[in-house]
């Protein structure tokens, strides 16, 4: 048994034909020019697939979940067209679609860093403000520094939190 589950894949070879045509994807790997794809060849697109949804992946899952990336046109046709340019380097030729995967490139480097997004599809975080009210309370003798999850704004729980080990990087004392 295999030790990755099967994860959703970011793009298909039907994708693949609709931006390249059947005859552009097939040609890219009919090695023996029969006009047929044999099974090593279908293999070698379903690598190519898989390699560029991981690349897109790495890059992506740090701000939107697997699910909603698998379900986004956008991911799907950046992901074709990645998949595509591997198609194309496989002999040898340069990518034929260069300017799209260095577009891509930098726009995932982008989203990864915080500084774009992908339209239509929301992230796995919750952006919205967040605001600690802390407050010293002098009935415990150790763990004085409190965060009052009441004034607080989107807190973790409904209780006062202990925040004590904030102490040696917010005071002197």
């Amino acid at each position: 048994m295999p030790l990755e589950s099967q994860p959703l894949l970011f793009t298909t070879q039907d994708e693949l034909e609709s931006i390249a045509a059947e005859a552009g994807v097939s040609l890219k790997v009919d090695d023996d020019d029969d006009g047929t794809l044999s099974a090593a060849e279908l293999e070698f697109i379903n690598e190519c697939i898989w390699e560029a949804t991981d690349e897109v992946a790495m890059e992506l899952l740090h701000v939107y979940t697997h699910e909603v990336l698998e379900t986004s046109q956008w991911v799907r046709r950046q992901t074709s067209y990645l998949a595509l340019n591997k198609l194309g380097r496989r002999r040898g030729n340069p990518g034929v679609y260069c300017e799209e995967v260095e577009k891509l490139e930098k726009r995932m480097k982008r989203i990864r860093e915080g500084q774009d997004y992908i339209p239509r599809i929301a992230p796995k975080d919750d952006y919205g403000p967040k605001m600690s009210n802390l407050r010293i309370d002098h009935n415990y003798g150790k763990s004085k520094i409190r965060e009052d999850a009441r004034t607080s704004v989107d807190s973790a729980s409904d209780t006062d939190q202990d925040l004590d080990y904030l102490r040696s990087t917010m005071f002197w004392w």
